[in-house]
C-alpha cells in the first residue's frame, strides 16, 4: 500500500492512527503540503528524506521505508531519499540510532568557508614542507657531491642557534694592546683619499702587502730595492691632535706647529699594506717618564702608544704576511724633558727590556751585525739600532753589542746632516752602509733662500747618492766559506725641511712644493717620480726613505697630471 498526501486522510482513523503509532510521531515525518511522501511496509529498508527530521524510533524487528517526492533545491529538481535503518542489522546499536546509511543525498553547506579553510590549511603545509627543504637542501646536496668524489659526506651543520666560540684571553689581551697602539699604528684604513678636485689622481695605491713573495729566498737583503718612510709616527700629528696632547700645549716645552713635525700623512698599517718596509721611529721617556712613547724632536706623538704596544702591531701584522721582512730603525730623541743622565739611562733599560721579551725574541731576527738574504728574514722584523745601550752585556761599544740583534747603526759614528757618509757596522767583515740623510739645507748662503732653492739642494744630494748605490758592484760567491757576502747597504732619505728659513719651508713643502711658481717642478717627489728613478731602471738603489709618498698634492687631493706614486716606482726598478 502506498500512502501520500492525497489519500493519507481517506484512510480510517484507527489504520492511521494505528501506522503512526507504529512507526513515528507524524509531526516529526510529514512531508511539506506540497510534497508527496511514499511509505512501504518492506522487511529491509527504511529510507527518510534527509530534509525531514528522522523518525524517533524503529519498532523491535521491524524495517520500513518511506521518501519525499521531489524537490526543488538551488534551481534543480532532487529526490530525496533517507535513511536505511534496520535494527536487526546491528544488534550492539541502541534502537534509537540511526545507522546504515545508504545512497543519501546530504544538505547543500556554503562551499566558500570550506574552501578558504582548506586553502589555508594547505598553504600552511606547503610553508613548513618548503623550509624543511631548504634546511635539508645543502646537505643533501653535499651528502650527494661527497659520495660521487668517494669521500664520506660531511656531517650536518650545526643548529642555527648555536653561540660561536667566545675569544680566549690572549685574543682579547692582544685587542687590548692594538687598540692602545693605533694613536701610532693605525687602524686599517684606506691608502689615500678620494679627489675633490676631479683629477686623475684619484686611484688608490696598489695593495703590496706581500710584494716580497716574488724574490727569491736567497736574494740578500742589500741588493733589495726598500721604501722607507721618515718620522712615521707622525702621520696622525695634526694641529687638532697635537692640541690634545697636554705635553704639546705646556708652552716650556716649547713645541711648535704640527705642521714643523708632521712627515706622513698614512698610518704605519697603511704603509705596510702599500709597500713600505723601512720605518724610522724616535722613542723617549713619556713626561712621566715611566713608559717609552714616540716623538718627534719636542713634540709628543700620542700619551697612550707605547713602544711595545706598537711593536705588537708589527709582529700581528707578520703573523698575517710571513713572506715579508719589515725593518724598524729605533733612534733615542732628544725631547727636551727627562734629560737627565738617570732619564737616559732608564730609557735605554725600559727598551732593552722591551726587545728581549719572549715576544720580541720570536719576531725580532736574532741575527747580528749583518742582514743576510731574504728566507730565514721572511715574517720578521729586523732592527737598526741608532742607539748605544749600555745594559748590553757586551758594553754597547760599536760592533761589539752581542745580546740586541740587527744592525748597530751608533749615533757617535753618525755624521749629521751629511750629504753622504760610510757607517761601518761589521769590522770583521768589512760591511758598511753608505748614507745620505742631508735632512736641512742650512749651509745655503745666502739665507733665507726661497722654497726652490732649498728644494735643488736636497734633489741634488739624492741624486748624487742615489747614482752612488746604483753603480756599486754586485755582492760576490765567498767560496772558501760557502756564504754569499751581502754587500754594502746604501740608505738615502729622500726627506728635508728648513723650518728656521724665512719663509719656513717645511716637511711637507720640501716634499711636494708649495703649490706656488716658486716651485714649478714640484718638490722632491715629483722629481723623484718623473727624473731621477726612471733614469736607474733596473738598478739597485737600497733603502729610498720618503715624506708625503702617498701620492697627493698639498691638500690630500691627487695631482691633475696623474698620481705620484712613489712607492710603486721604487719597487718596479
Amino acid at each position: 500500500m502506498v500512502i501520500n498526501n492525497e489519500n493519507r486522510d481517506s484512510l480510517p482513523e484507527e489504520s492511521r492512527e494505528a501506522r503512526s503509532g507504529e512507526f513515528m510521531n507524524e509531526k516529526s515525518w510529514r512531508c511539506p503540503p506540497e510534497q508527496d511522501i511514499s511509505y512501504e511496509d518492506t522487511e529491509d529498508a527504511f529510507l527518510l528524506s534527509s530534509d525531514i527530521d528522522p523518525p524517533a524510533y524503529s519498532p523491535q524487528g521491524q524495517t520500513s521505508s518511506y521518501s519525499c517526492g521531489p524537490q526543488t533545491l538551488g534551481g534543480r529538481t532532487t529526490t530525496s531519499t533517507g535513511y536505511n535503518h534496520s535494527q536487526s542489522s546491528n544488534p550492539f546499536l541502541p534502537q534509537t540510532q540511526l545507522h546504515n546509511i545508504q545512497g543519501t543525498t546530504r544538505k547543500r553547506y556554503p562551499r566558500l568557508p570550506i574552501l578558504v579553510i582548506m586553502a589555508i590549511c594547505m598553504m600552511a603545509s606547503f610553508t613548513w614542507l618548503a623550509h624543511i627543504l631548504l634546511f635539508l637542501l645543502p646537505y643533501l646536496a653535499s651528502l650527494s657531491q661527497g659520495s660521487s668524489v668517494g669521500v664520506s659526506p660531511p656531517s650536518p651543520p650545526p643548529p642555527l642557534s648555536s653561540p660561536s666560540p667566545s675569544p680566549s684571553l690572549g685574543d682579547l689581551a692582544l685587542q687590548k694592546v692594538l687598540a692602545d697602539a693605533a694613536g701610532v699604528f693605525g687602524p686599517p684604513n684606506p691608502i689615500v683619499k678620494t679627489d675633490e678636485k676631479g683629477g686623475k689622481g684619484t686611484k688608490k695605491s696598489q695593495n703590496r702587502s706581500n710584494w716580497m713573495s716574488l724574490l727569491p729566498d736567497s736574494t740578500p737583503l742589500t741588493q733589495i730595492n726598500i721604501p722607507g718612510t721618515h718620522d712615521s709616527a707622525t702621520w696622525n700629528f695634526t694641529q687638532t691632535n697635537a692640541d690634545t696632547i697636554r705635553h704639546n700645549i705646556n708652552p716650556e716645552n716649547g713645541v711648535l706647529p704640527a705642521e714643523i713635525y708632521r712627515c706622513q700623512r698614512v698610518s704605519l698599517h697603511g704603509a705596510l699594506e702599500a709597500g713600505v718596509r723601512f720605518f724610522d721611529l724616535r722613542y723617549g721617556l713619556d713626561p712621566d717618564g715611566v713608559r717609552l712613547v714616540f716623538y718627534h724632536a719636542h713634540a709628543l706623538m700620542s700619551e697612550l702608544s707605547t713602544v711595545e704596544d706598537v711593536l705588537f702591531g708589527f709582529y700581528n701584522w707578520l703573523e698575517g704576511h710571513k713572506t715579508e721582512v719589515v725593518i724598524l730603525s729605533l733612534k733615542i730623541e732628544d725631547t727636551g724633558i727627562n734629560t737627565t743622565p738617570q732619564d737616559h739611562l732608564k730609557a735605554q733599560f725600559l727598551l732593552y727590556q722591551t726587545l728581549t721579551t719572549p715576544a720580541a725574541k720570536k719576531y725580532i731576527h736574532q741575527r747580528h751585525d749583518s742582514l743576510g738574504t731574504l728566507g730565514p728574514a721572511r715574517g720578521k722584523v729586523i732592527l737598526f739600532r741608532r742607539f748605544d745601550n749600555p745594559f748590553d752585556p757586551s758594553g754597547g761599544g760599536q760592533g761589539k753589542e752581542t745580546v740586541l740583534p740587527g744592525l748597530h747603526l751608533s749615533p757617535s759614528v753618525w755624521t749629521e746632516n751629511s750629504r753622504g757618509f760610510a757607517l761601518l757596522y761589521n769590522a770583521e767583515r768589512n760591511y758598511s752602509a753608505h748614507i745620505e740623510d742631508y735632512y736641512e739645507p742650512r749651509d745655503l748662503m745666502p739665507p733665507n733662500l726661497n722654497a726652490s732653492v732649498n728644494i735643488g739642494a736636497k734633489v741634488d744630494a739624492v741624486r748624487r747618492h742615489l747614482d752612488l748605490a746604483a753603480a756599486a758592484s754586485s755582492p760576490r760567491f765567498d767560496r772558501a766559506e760557502g756564504q754569499e757576502e751581502e754587500g754594502n747597504l746604501f740608505i738615502t732619505f729622500t726627506s728635508a725641511e728648513h723650518s728656521a728659513n724665512i719663509p719656513s719651508v717645511t716637511p711637507i713643502i720640501m716634499a711636494l712644493g708649495n703649490g706656488t711658481e716658486y716651485t714649478p717642478e714640484g718638490g722632491m717627489n715629483r722629481q723623484l717620480v718623473k727624473d731621477i728613478l726612471p733614469a736607474l731602471k733596473g738598478k739597485r738603489v737600497g733603502i729610498v726613505i720618503i715624506d708625503f709618498w702617498d701620492g697627493l698634492d698639498l691638500d690630500g687631493r691627487g695631482y691633475e697630471d696623474g698620481e705620484e706614486d712613489v712607492v710603486g716606482v721604487i719597487l718596479d726598478l
